[in-house]
């Protein structure tokens, strides 16, 4: 989620869009569904984990199970979205939905392969 929010902070600071009473609810929104993502994704290796015992294996059929999940609904959610960048007339609903779906892209990103690799770097406690 930080490296997510640090790199839209990024574009929002290259764009020049600023934080401000408009971008604040569309970064809320993608905060919210980018921690699903990665809670997710860290159930799944919770379960696999007590099964398996074997942390490599767990992490790679928890991506290959719930990685799929989370990349069918991001890519629903994208598509959602990004028809407001084409098809809206207003500037800010454009601006806005562009800002979304690229949220909604790093955070699926940073949840799909951040999260396994802090898994296997750290092996938290909770996990093993």
């Amino acid at each position: 989620m930080i490296f997510a929010t640090i790199m839209i902070y990024a574009y929002t600071g290259i764009k020049n869009i600023g934080m401000n009473v408009n971008t604040v609810p569309v970064i809320a929104v993608d905060i919210g569904v980018g921690i699903d993502y990665a809670i997710y994704i860290m159930q799944r290796i919770r379960e696999e984990m007590a099964q398996l015992r074997n942390l490599r294996q767990v992490v790679l059929r928890a991506i290959s199970t719930t990685g799929f999940a989370v990349t069918f609904t991001a890519t629903t959610l994208i598509a959602g979205v990004i028809m407001w960048v084409v098809f809206s007339q207003l500037r800010f609903q454009s601006d806005s939905a562009l800002l979304l779906s690229l949220m909604l892209v790093l955070n699926a990103a940073a949840a799909m392969l951040l999260m396994p690799a802090w898994v296997m770097i750290f092996k938290p406690h909770f996990i093993t």
